[in-house]
């Protein structure tokens, strides 16, 4: 993968107005994306994740995922997915024949109650974690 193909990437997956974290089920495919940073600029680190707290992802990843299928790509409204949740087309960046699962948990951490979001394409899934009331 090349500079630009990353940026192209990037561009075309990362989510816009959330915190977000890009985890990789393809070992080559994260090869790929790690042989562009060097060892002494974590900038390609910090453009794939931008959750701060490695034990809230961890949480996130250990609670029970349901799964709502890919209907969301095919959405011009706001999809309905959980009880009073919505997962709109601003939420996932990319939408189309990638996406295969939209899938949400609902966790607590650290005296809060959260909800995660996996958004699952082929060599990746983004993850979002929300604060919920």
């Amino acid at each position: 993968m090349t500079k630009e193909e990353y940026a192209k990437f990037l561009k075309d997956f990362r989510p816009k107005n959330f915190k977000y974290k890009f985890i990789f089920t393809d070992d080559e495919f994260q090869e790929e994306i790690l042989k562009l940073s060097s060892p002494e600029d974590d900038t390609i680190q910090n453009e794939l994740d931008t959750i701060n707290s490695p034990e809230l992802v961890m949480k996130a990843l250990e609670s029970e995922f349901i799964s709502y299928g890919n209907n969301v790509k095919k959405a011009k409204e706001p999809t309905l997915i959980d009880d009073g949740v919505f997962i709109s087309k601003m939420m996932v960046s990319k939408t189309g024949k990638a996406l295969l699962d939209v899938q949400s948990s609902h966790f607590s951490y650290d005296n809060n109650n959260y909800m995660a979001i996996k958004f699952v394409y082929e060599k990746f899934y983004i993850l979002e974690i929300f604060i919920t009331i």
